[in-house]
């Protein structure tokens, strides 16, 4: 592989203009010199896209007659770039000049690894985004040091594993892309880079953050801040799909009590706000969906070389998410420590 390899910037779009413009703008200011950046347009508003396409002739833009979702339109993205690695990035981003290099290097050292940059809030560059994303035994994931001011977190000084890389930026290499079979559409939106990033830690492939590269996000650009009821519905979907896909048939008997007693908690805590029925639609959903589950979850597990142990090792007992933050926590914190010492010891 060249010293310089091409690197493919895939960004997909779905009726945005503004925060697609000055992620955009930015990008032209990449000091690496080998890359190029595609733009996947899930049907947007093709008079604003075509303004977009003679402002930056540079840029490769697919413009969709549906929305495709966001895993399928990074697939569509992959299949249409030529580059050696690949750069999935969020279109509500900035990035720094130098941004590329350090991924770039370490990318050589091992292309069979997931990496991000660390990402800070696009607001206010004192407060972090990510540090990489964590998961929790019962399936709650979430963004490292999220909110936090630089003077309240440990920055990482060196390259360090997480487990896995925040889907506003994730860069790795288009061999293991194709290995895994890159995202999994059926996540629509949210969860796709947790799913990723386990699938590739259940055949042994890490996920790092580099300290040394460095962007910013736009908390909630084109999603929005709040829990809405459709964020709500998604993310608890992903969630229950991913435990679903990625543990052993013996962890998810093993957790079933401590999961159960958790999404009861849950179910509890939406009631008074009227939103459980959102909840339950997303159980509903993933039980009509099994089919589809399951034989993900029989390539998932036919291929992985790591059992649920190991695995367990990078998953957190923290507790940082919208989501369960009104529940009780020291009911979180007993279920989530238990959880982890039932895949460690049994």
């Amino acid at each position: 592989m060249p010293e310089q390899p091409l690197v493919s910037i895939i960004i997909v779009n779905y009726k945005d203009y503004s925060y697609l413009d000055q992620c955009l703008y930015s990008l032209a200011t990449t000091t690496y010199p080998n890359i190029e950046i595609i733009v996947v347009d899930n049907n947007s508003n093709v008079a604003l896209i075509r303004k977009l396409k003679d402002k930056y002739k540079q840029v490769e833009f697919f413009s969709l007659k549906e929305n495709l979702n966001y895993a399928e339109g990074n697939n569509y993205g992959i299949k249409k770039s030529n580059g050696d690695f690949i750069v999935l990035l969020n279109n509500d981003t900035k990035v720094q000049n130098d941004w590329m290099e350090p991924l770039v290097r370490e990318g050589l050292v091992n292309p069979k690894a997931f990496y991000q940059p660390i990402i800070y809030s696009l607001d206010n560059h004192d407060i972090i985004f990510s540090l990489g994303g964590t998961v929790t035994p019962l399936g709650i994931a979430f963004p490292i040091s999220a909110e936090k001011h630089i003077s309240k977190v440990h920055l990482p000084k060196k390259r360090t594993e997480i487990f896995y890389c925040a889907g506003a930026c994730i860069f790795t290499s288009r061999e293991l892309l194709d290995e895994l079979g890159g995202l999994d559409s059926n996540y629509w939106t949210f969860y796709e880079d947790v799913n990723l990033g386990w699938k590739g830690r259940l055949r042994g492939y890490p996920s790092f953050i580099v300290p040394d590269s460095n962007i910013y996000h736009k908390w909630g650009g084109t999603q929005g801040r709040e829990l809405s009821k459709k964020k709500l519905y998604l993310l608890e979907r992903g969630r229950i799909s991913s435990i679903l896909r990625n543990f052993s048939v013996r962890s998810i008997v093993i957790l079933a009590l401590p999961i159960s007693v958790f999404d009861l908690a849950i179910l509890f805590y939406l009631i008074p706000k009227r939103t459980a029925s959102v909840k339950v639609r997303a159980s509903v959903d993933v039980i009509r969906n099994l089919r589809l589950i399951i034989t993900e979850r029989k390539k998932i597990q036919v291929s992985r070389t790591k059992n649920d142990s190991f695995v367990s090792m990078l998953m957190t007992s923290r507790i940082e998410h919208p989501l369960i933050g009104g529940i009780p926590s020291i009911l979180q914190m007993v279920l989530i420590r238990i959880s982890k010492v039932l895949i460690r010891v049994l």
